[in-house]
């Protein structure tokens, strides 16, 4: 039977030169960077047994940057005033506040006014409005930079990170938060079946 397609090699032979082999060049020359191309990073070369793992970081200053950047929350610096009550009990379930007494939204606004710092406690200036900010486990908020240096400085030293306002270790979930958080969803799941 012959050939449907006789000119199949001919074209391929085109293509090949024409794209280098059938791998997409590495850009579009020109176009904006939200256009481009996404590729994935090729797996690493297998190490062979005799030689000794590959380092992420060089010293422990790069892996707490590293940990502070990728790892903690990034929000913006928010009014309380101008919240919502949805928004106001996630804050109190974030920072670890029971809401099952509260009942009107200025009790919500009260008690998270209470335990937010409104400004960072490395350098102790004022957050701005919709300032970007990092969020510890424990709930306090600091600026991105004052953070890695406190901890980067703190690591050098030999200690473990720790928050400067209750010194509690950075890299470590606070367990009372995610107990409060648990018994808050479950009050609000309680009072949800009341209604109906």
């Amino acid at each position: 039977m012959a050939d449907q397609f006789p000119n199949r090699t001919a074209a391929e032979n085109i293509f090949r030169e024409m794209f280098g082999g059938f791998a997409l060049p590495p850009a579009i020359p020109g176009a904006p960077p939200e256009v481009q191309p996404k590729f994935f990073r090729p797996d690493p070369p297998p190490r062979a047994s005799n030689q000794p793992p590959q380092r992420l970081y060089t010293n422990d200053r790069e892996r707490v940057r590293a940990y502070i950047t990728n790892q903690l929350q990034t929000i913006c610096y928010w009014e309380v005033e101008t919240a919502s009550v949805k928004y106001l009990k996630q804050a109190c379930n974030f920072l670890g506040i029971h809401t099952q007494s509260f009942s009107e939204k200025s009790e919500y606004i009260k008690a998270v006014n209470e335990r937010r710092n409104n400004e960072c406690s490395i350098c102790m200036e004022h957050f701005e409005v919709d300032e970007s900010v990092k969020v510890t486990h424990c709930g306090h908020l600091y600026h991105e930079e004052c953070l890695q240096g406190s901890a980067a400085t703190q690591s050098a030293a030999g200690f473990m990170p720790k928050c400067a306002t209750c010194r509690t270790p950075i890299d470590r979930v606070n367990e009372h938060a995610r107990k409060v958080k648990r018994k808050n969803e479950a009050t609000e799941e309680a009072r949800k079946s009341r209604k109906v």
